[in-house]
């Protein structure tokens, strides 16, 4: 009988320990289960929900597309090259208008050790000259570059409506030996871009900033776009020299002038932007003037509406993020489905024309440290293939309406 009791003590010992064996099994499973689950969110507000819990949520390595889910940049290894991020607003701007776009910059540059200057447009006096907002942003840029900038440093004015997509893109990617002034063409349409800029802090950035801000004084009175209009014959006159010169400059420069003076309209100012570009050529780059202007896609930033809010990991960086046009991503597959399929046809849509892919606000010391999470909107996210694809297909269209607008300006030549 003792022997019986004894060797029932022994199986009931056994199934204890088997059952604390399954049970931290279990335990250790549903733990692991957890920490590997992409968020699941099913509109913008739910997203915001999962994100209140962000400083506990694990780092994932992998995601499902279709899913919010967290990306864990790290800090890029080598800092010899050393960026100002440029931002110069208006007086009475109030910033909260940029909250979105300024927290993207703000943890991107303290991630990976570039600087911040977010100024107001009144702190140098010598720019008060300027009437035009926008030329005496870059007034400031050229006036910050000379007294805050190191020598042989960069500087990347930028908007204050444009933020970072991706965080594992480098400011450093878009410098090439041998080039000191960068810009981009604009994507909606044959535009060069005044949004963005990178240059050097030399002599010759200082003084490409420092002419294109004074180019203001040489507006014409008629619909003349500001500096993103003004931009056109500036580099026509910086690439081209001789445009410099009524004696010089071809008949074809001289056009693109007339067009501009006699602008009324959209349809005007986009003419001579064509005409300008006809002049230039459609180079990437111009190694005599150590300037590169990026072809459409290569840019660092595009338009957030172009893609339909749509981002993909060769993006970088994104404009038009103001906090008062930002609308909530369909929450109905329908709808998800419409955003998409307006995108692959190259259609308008405005139910998801501004919807940022970054779904939470980052803590900037923890970006700093190298431990936040980016909380990306998977339903919006496309492959590199199918965004080449598209932005293909877009390039084509709009070269084609800019050939079209070439050929009305002959009609205008007798008017010169």
């Amino acid at each position: 009988l003792q022997k019986m009791r004894s060797k029932q003590v022994q199986n009931i010992v056994a199934a204890v320990a088997l059952f604390l064996s399954l049970l931290m099994i279990y335990s250790a499973f549903k733990g692991w289960s957890t920490r590997s689950a992409p968020v699941t969110a099913r509109s913008t507000s739910a997203a915001t929900t999962a994100a209140a819990a962000a400083d506990q949520f694990p780092m994932i390595n992998t995601s499902s597309l279709g899913q919010p889910y967290y990306v864990y940049p790290k800090a890029r290894t080598n800092t010899s090259v050393a960026v100002t991020i440029v931002i110069v607003v208006t007086v009475g701007t109030k910033m909260e208008a940029f909250a979105t776009a300024m927290n993207s910059i703000e943890c991107y540059a303290a991630l990976h050790g570039y600087t911040v200057s977010v100024e107001y447009d009144n702190k140098f006096t010598e720019c008060e000259v300027h009437e035009d907002k926008f030329f005496r942003r870059h007034c400031h840029t050229h006036k910050l570059m000379q007294n805050q900038i190191k020598e042989d440093d960069w500087a990347l004015f930028i908007d204050g409506d444009v933020g970072v997509v991706n965080p594992k893109r480098l400011i450093d990617e878009y410098l090439e030996d041998g080039y000191e002034i960068y810009l981009f063409d604009r994507f909606y349409n044959w535009e060069y871009a005044a949004l963005s800029y990178l240059v050097k802090n030399n002599a010759r950035g200082r003084g490409w900033v420092e002419e294109f801000s004074k180019f203001e004084f040489k507006l014409p009175e008629s619909f003349h776009g500001t500096d993103n209009g003004a931009l056109h014959p500036f580099l026509m006159n910086y690439l081209v020299p001789e445009t410099r010169d009524p004696k010089t400059r071809s008949r074809t420069a001289a056009l693109c002038l007339s067009l501009w003076n006699r602008s009324k309209g959209f349809d005007d100012l986009f003419g001579m932007q064509a005409c300008t570009r006809m002049v230039i050529g459609e180079r990437e780059h111009f190694p005599e003037h150590k300037v590169k202007i990026y072809q459409k896609g290569n840019g660092w930033a595009h338009d957030l509406w172009i893609f339909h809010s749509h981002w993909a990991t060769d993006d970088f960086m994104m404009h038009s993020l103001k906090e008062e046009n930002f609308v909530q991503f369909p929450s109905d597959e329908a709808g998800q489905k419409h955003c998409r399929d307006s995108l692959l046809n190259l259609v308008g849509n405005g139910a998801c024309h501004v919807v940022f892919p970054v779904l939470k606000k980052l803590n900037v010391e923890k970006c700093k440290a190298g431990t936040e999470g980016w909380l990306m909107e998977g339903r919006l996210q496309i492959d590199n293939e199918t965004r080449k694809k598209v932005y293909d297909k877009m390039a084509y269209r709009i070269l084609k309406q800019q050939m079209e607008l070439v050929g009305k300006t002959a009609a205008k030549i007798q008017d010169v």
